[in-house]
């Protein structure tokens, strides 16, 4: 980190110390804000910096440990801890270190010494106990090992794992003799300390991004965490701190990322690359004052929740979170098919449904959902464009026309949208599209939820959509000539066109079932009349049933039911509106 990269404005002092200037006194308090990241130095990051310093220490040679930049918070004209903008890891691990030297070394004098010189906070005007606050996820276990109170619960944090090695490597590695020259070294240590001013905050989180722009780069959760949270009242932090983790504990942490591109994207209407979601964040909410922000990202995040994982939650004043039962089970369902099919790219135009439907119109949002999940599956049989970015066009231009009142939040309004020839790559695929592809070649991934959607629109009622439907070739994916199985097939099918048959229908709509559970594989690919007993037990439809009722399963039983079921899913699997119309009244 150069200076020229803080910029002299920015900077209160520079002052090239040892440690025990860095650290000792009583007013050295150090705070690792809510908005860094958590302690994550590993193994080889701690071996490194242990050997520098016993390396350095039996040359005689001061080691340089680096720099350390911070900047000083008040309340009512008093300092209350120094904010540390750069050098968290390492500090941490030197405190870490001398704990280790303390709990090793058999000198009273000595462990006494670590302890009130660079252990515990003697000023009792200032609030901390320890030299040292780590932000919330980390300080429970800092402490413990700082009183030398080890939670073994705590066993899989990096703070308690880097700590045991650094005894271990002090016990096996180090005499006696050696601890208290190695404590004064330690002291003796070189380092830049750079204090900042804290007059103007947002400089102040610009150096925070330079510095942690190298290195491993922050997620663009991490970004936008920090953005919101940056604030020199550290009470205020504390609050923001806390709607923060709840959104994280509403989507999920492995989900934040993909929630704080899909909330930005339900403002902007256009498509956001991983690389620029924190720039396009900023831009498009910098006018907005942060805990604003981030209470409509709670709200936001309660509707993702529902979206992507079925889980509906409540939020209390404190911003505890509290899992419900709640929620239209056709809708869940609808969601489950949607989650499945792969409708990632919908997402922020579900959160807008979802914000102006859920309350009153709850049936509108459940009948748009619908039509959104049989526009998915018709354009997923069909395929009509290789990638997705026509279709990211469409749902934009939705989200846009939606939002200006262009286009009503009604069934008519987005079955219009839906059908609409903006492009050929994301249009409403066609009933002889959508026939042609079923007869002809529809990939398995996809005909488990065709199936179950058309079989719940012709029953039009609540069935559970999980694991346990699967989906069935009946003319089996494998028929292996070396084996008696296959040996059957071949003969059934024909021994001089067998392998056209089964080009031409293994993956037709003609040639799929729907089952509660999958067959095993050797009644899978066995003789039909076996395979059809299995079948009967697990049909899960009345057109399953009627399949497993044949007493053969040949080409022209194939080709019937291939005629017969397109035919037949299409008067219930949603087309444009030009074919469509009013022929349902579902759609009128």
């Amino acid at each position: 980190m150069e200076m020229n990269d803080i910029g002299f404005k920015n900077v209160k002092g520079v002052n090239l110390i040892h440690l025990r200037d860095l650290l000792g006194g009583n007013n050295k308090i150090y705070e690792i804000p809510l908005f860094q990241r958590n302690y994550n130095w590993t193994d080889e990051n701690c071996r490194e910096l242990y050997d520098d310093i016993i390396a350095s220490y039996h040359t005689g040679h001061n080691h340089f440990i680096g720099i350390f930049m911070y900047y000083n918070t008040t309340a009512n004209s008093a300092k209350v801890s120094d904010i540390l903008i750069d050098g968290q890891q390492r500090l941490t691990t030197i405190m870490l270190l001398l704990c280790a030297i303390r709990d090793v070394t058999d000198d009273e004098k000595l462990k006494k010494e670590i302890d009130e010189k660079y252990i515990y906070n003697t000023n009792k005007e200032i609030k901390f106990r320890f030299k040292l606050k780590q932000n919330n996820y980390d300080n429970y276990i800092f402490e413990t090992v700082l009183e030398n109170k080890i939670d073994s619960t705590q066993q899989k944090s990096r703070i308690y794992i880097n700590y045991s090695k650094l005894v271990d490597w002090l016990k096996t590695e180090i005499d006696q003799s050696d601890l208290e020259k190695i404590y004064e070294y330690i002291q003796n240590m070189e380092t830049v300390e750079i204090i900042l001013k804290n007059d103007n905050i947002e400089n102040v989180q610009q150096i925070f991004e330079k510095i942690n722009s190298t290195g491993q780069p922050l997620t663009p959760a991490d970004l936008i965490r920090n953005y919101l949270l940056f604030t020199g009242n550290m009470t205020e932090q504390q609050e923001l701190y806390n709607k923060w983790t709840c959104i994280e504990k509403i989507v999920g942490p492995n989900n934040i990322t993909k929630f704080v591109r899909a909330y930005t994207i339900r403002y902007s209407s256009e498509n956001i690359v991983m690389k620029n979601i924190y720039n396009e964040f900023k831009k498009q909410f910098s006018s907005q004052k942060h805990s604003a922000i981030l209470d409509d990202m709670i709200k936001y995040s309660l509707y993702y929740a529902v979206i992507e994982e079925n889980k509906y939650y409540t939020v209390d004043s404190s911003y505890n979170i509290q899992e419900i039962e709640n929620g239209d089970k056709y809708i869940n369902n609808t969601l489950k098919m949607l989650e499945a099919i792969g409708t990632d790219d919908w997402i922020p135009l579900f959160m807008i449904l979802f914000d102006k439907l859920a309350d009153k119109k709850k049936q509108t949002l459940s009948d748009l959902l619908e039509l959104i999940l049989e526009f998915m599956i018709r354009y997923r049989v069909v395929q009509p464009s290789a990638g997705g970015g026509a279709l990211q066009l469409r749902i934009y231009s939705m989200m846009r026309a939606i939002e200006s009142k262009i286009c009503p939040l009604t069934l008519k309004g987005i079955y219009g949208k839906l059908s609409a020839n903006e492009s050929e790559a994301s249009r409403f695929p066609t009933d002889d599209q959508f026939v042609a592809s079923l007869k002809e070649n529809m990939l398995a991934k996809n005909g488990r939820i065709l199936l179950y959607q058309y079989s719940r629109r012709r029953k039009r009622e609540i069935m559970d959509f999980d694991s346990n439907i699967t989906l069935e070739h009946l003319m089996p994916q494998t028929i292996d000539p070396d084996t008696v199985d296959g040996q059957w097939w071949i003969s059934n099918l024909g021994k001089t066109k067998y392998s056209q048959i089964r080009e031409k229908y293994t993956d037709c709509i003609g040639n799929y079932a729907l089952l509660t559970r999958s067959l095993n594989s050797s009644i899978s690919n066995g003789p039909w009349v076996n395979k059809r007993k299995e079948i009967l037990e697990r049909a899960f439809d009345e057109d399953t049933r009627k399949a497993a009722n044949e007493k053969k399963w040949n080409e022209d039983i194939m080709k019937n039911r291939n005629e017969k079921f397109s035919s037949e899913i299409i008067k219930y699997i949603t087309g444009p509106k030009a074919e469509n119309g009013k022929s349902k009244n579902w759609l009128i």
